[in-house]
Order: structure tokens, then C-alpha cells, then sequence
């Protein structure tokens, strides 16, 4: 972040423009369908013992809503891939080529 600053600086300082574009893919990640992404998967020859190791890999998550003492029901998320994790990016981008 300091080298943007920085860089803005230095072009303010000569007259110079600047431009950037920040996209944070955070939600992103959350629009991710399972059986999409599996069958994507298939595709580019994911298939056999790797393919149900993904659909494991992308099955149990769960949700809830907590609004004060208020906790809705459980429900089982088809959807998003597991976040902080190495594959995570990697899937994101299989989906959408």
C-alpha cells in the first residue's frame, strides 16, 4: 500500500496523473457453485479419485445468522469455496476461464 501512496506522490510531484483499480474478491468467492465447479473440473480431466476428493473437499460447510440471542437454523452452503486457503484462488479461476 505504500508504494501506491508513494507512486501517487511521486506522479502529483511532476505533474503526472494517475490511475488505479482495486477489486476486492473477497464475495467473489462466496458466488462459487459446487456442482458447477465440479463438473468444470471434469472437464479439464479432474475426474476419478481427485474429482470426489474436491466434492468432499467442498461439502459439510454450513451457515447460520446470529442477531442477538436470535440463531437461525443451520443450512448446508452448495455454494463459495473455503476461503484462506491455497486452492481457493486456484478453483475461483477454474470456474470462470
Amino acid at each position: 500500500m505504500l508504494d501506491v501512496v508513494n507512486a501517487i506522490q511521486t506522479n502529483m510531484n511532476n505533474y503526472l496523473l494517475s490511475c488505479g483499480i482495486f477489486i476486492d474478491l473477497k464475495k467473489a468467492f462466496d458466488i462459487v457453485d459446487h456442482e458447477i465447479l465440479l463438473l468444470k473440473l471434469d472437464h479439464y480431466s479432474f475426474r476419478g479419485i481427485i474429482n470426489i476428493w474436491f466434492s468432499s473437499y467442498l461439502q459439510g460447510p454450513t451457515q447460520t445468522t446470529q442477531i442477538g440471542p436470535h440463531i437461525s437454523e443451520r443450512l448446508d452452503s452448495t455454494r463459495g469455496v473455503p476461503q484462506g486457503s491455497v486452492l481457493s484462488p486456484l478453483l475461483f479461476f477454474v470456474i470462470y476461464q
